[in-house]
């Protein structure tokens, strides 16, 4: 029984007539252009196709019992199909070494891998539009230096690993994606690497929506815009990365003080606007790093939590930033060391507005503070709080600190008043 209608020229379309089971191996040779039309029906294969040349697969299911579904070592284009892989094994393989694969495109096809649904490892340009990828490990891993992956529309998913992981130099933009994950979301221990993501939807049920974890200067960009975050242990985690996001919500559901909506730290920056944290049994936002934050939402819910700990570094709050933490014993801004700068922006907190410990500096020349203990606690020798500037117009309402037991409590330090209005007591 003939299943295959084939081109001996190596040029053309290759037709599949009916279901069928391949148990030998399968090759498209190099300066071949192949289209391969499964017409709807499903191929069963026990070892990996080997494609060699330019191969385009349309319209249908390929499902391999033993293998990977398709080891590539040239262009690959998958359109309108289903593959899944050996559950040890990879949907679509690009292995080490191969100089030829320029361009890898799936569209409107959904890849299940057993490992890795997407294993590209000399692959250039990468283009995966209204697709559905998995891997119990990793979704896309991009393990090659200066590769580019576009996904447009879909979703990722990985049992219990990362849904997608960027290398050295690689360049990954992703929109509109729905990403489920046990682990990272998107996870890079690497340098020099780019991720641009617009209006997704990233869950960890165990760890982080996104994390970045390198220890030196080489610094990875990650641009997000719009979109949830969300994560089971911190929301996003930036270290060594310019991290600017404008647009969009982070969330924590870890219930532990320790653990931030956003964690910024080690040789990073951040830069964030019109973003909201939530941290219901957590904090919000983790700085040793430099930060400009405008028109940023934060709410910390748990007892003994942050609205934002700074460890270092100067942060600029700006616009209609709103901070605000509703447990016990819970801090608006806990400075450990650094320079605040408060433009504008409301914080009410549970307990302490700021609280300065070590060397650290606040100067407040806009906004308000309101606490059921404290506005503003001073308590090392080295804190410098200035509220108010010399060369504005003298405001007997702005900024604006309260506190029900004292608006200022002094325990140690220099404080500097020119402008605005306390309520409470000063101690």
């Amino acid at each position: 029984v003939k299943y295959i209608v084939d081109n001996k020229n190596g040029i053309g379309t290759i037709l599949l007539i009916k279901d069928a089971e391949i148990q030998e191996s399968s090759k498209f040779d190099a300066g071949t252009d192949i289209t391969f039309n499964l017409q709807n029906h499903t191929l069963t294969t026990t070892k990996r196709i080997i494609n060699k040349g330019k191969l385009k697969v349309i319209n249908g299911t390929i499902t391999d019992l033993e293998d990977d579904v398709i080891q590539n070592e040239n262009d690959l284009t998958v359109e309108n199909c289903t593959f899944t892989s050996h559950s040890s094994y990879t949907g679509i393989y690009v292995q080490e070494g191969v100089s030829n694969v320029t361009n890898l495109s799936v569209k409107d096809s959904t890849i299940n891998g057993g490992v890795y649904g997407l294993l590209a490892s000399s692959t250039e340009n990468i283009v995966v539009e209204n697709s559905n990828i998995s891997g119990s490990d990793v979704g896309i891993y991009l393990n090659s230096e200066s590769s580019t992956l576009d996904f447009k529309s879909g979703t990722i998913t990985s049992s219990n690993g990362i849904c997608i992981r960027v290398s050295n130099s690689s360049t990954t933009q992703i929109a509109s994606a729905t990403i489920n994950t046990k682990t990272h979301g998107i996870y890079g221990y690497c340098q020099y690497a780019n991720v641009t993501i617009d209006d997704a939807d990233i869950t960890s049920t165990n760890n982080e929506a996104i994390r970045f974890d390198t220890h030196n200067t080489n610094y990875n960009t990650l641009i997000v815009k719009d979109g949830t975050y969300k994560g089971a242990d911190y929301g996003i985690v930036a270290q060594s990365t310019h991290l600017t996001m404008t647009g969009g919500s982070v969330e924590t559901t870890s219930t532990s003080r320790d653990r931030y909506a956003i964690y910024g730290y080690y040789y990073s920056d951040l830069d964030l606007s019109n973003v909201t944290l939530t941290a219901n049994n957590a904090s919000g936002l983790y700085i040793n790093t430099p930060a400009e934050l405008n028109n940023i939402n934060i709410t910390a819910k748990r007892d003994n939590s942050y609205g934002i700990y700074v460890a270092d570094y100067t942060v600029n709050i700006k616009g209609n930033t709103n901070i605000k933490t509703t447990g016990a014993n819970s801090y608006g801004i806990y400075m450990n060391n650094g320079t605040l700068t408060m433009n504008n922006g409301d914080i009410d907190s549970n307990n302490i507005g700021i609280y300065m410990n070590n060397s650290s500096k606040v100067n407040i020349y806009n906004g308000s503070i309101y606490a059921h203990e404290y506005g503003i606690y001073q308590y090392h020798a080295s804190t410098v709080l200035t509220i108010g500037k010399t060369t504005d117009e003298l405001s007997s309402e702005n900024p604006l600190i309260r506190g029900k037991k004292y608006g200022i409590y002094k325990e140690n330090g220099t404080s500097y008043f020119y402008n605005g209005k306390l309520g409470g007591a000063i101690y």
